[in-house]
């Protein structure tokens, strides 16, 4: 997966709304959050999935780019299970607009998590993230 981080062109974007982007660009208009906010499109595995190997990482895809300066662990991002908090890496790729979320830890079998977004994630162009839940219901016994 090609991992990049590229602030000046989420800077050009935001300061040059009127400029033109030809169709072929990746940085299309319509991938910059049209709707005021930044909202994931996807998930792997996918929300409610079942059967999740424990050491599993979770992949996290949005309509926009995620600005990894906004990516914060128990900010940004949250992995719980219950009233426990879980820690965690995060790295974003903006090829793909995905944040890779991997605990830690292994998580604990049979058990189900959530991986919480905030608005404290924003995106390259300053659109917060629509608060978002992806929930993982029984992990598996093997890492």
């Amino acid at each position: 997966m090609a991992r990049a981080i590229l602030p000046a062109v989420g800077l050009a974007l935001a300061l040059l709304p009127s400029c033109t982007i030809p169709e072929s660009s990746p940085f299309s208009p319509e991938q910059v959050g049209p709707s005021g906010l930044l909202r994931l499109v996807g998930s792997v595995p996918a929300d409610g999935a079942t059967d999740v190997p424990r050491g599993s990482a979770v992949v996290l895809t949005f309509d926009g780019f995620p600005d990894p300066a906004t990516l914060t662990p128990f900010g940004a991002l949250a992995v719980r299970s219950g009233v426990n908090s879980f820690d965690f890496t995060a790295e974003v790729d903006l090829v793909s607009r995905s944040v890779l979320v991997q605990p830690r830890t292994p998580l604990a079998a049979g058990t189900g998590y959530a991986f919480g977004i905030t608005t404290a994630l924003r995106g390259l162009d300053g659109s917060p993230a629509q608060p978002t839940l992806v929930r993982l219901s029984r992990t598996l016994g093997t890492v």
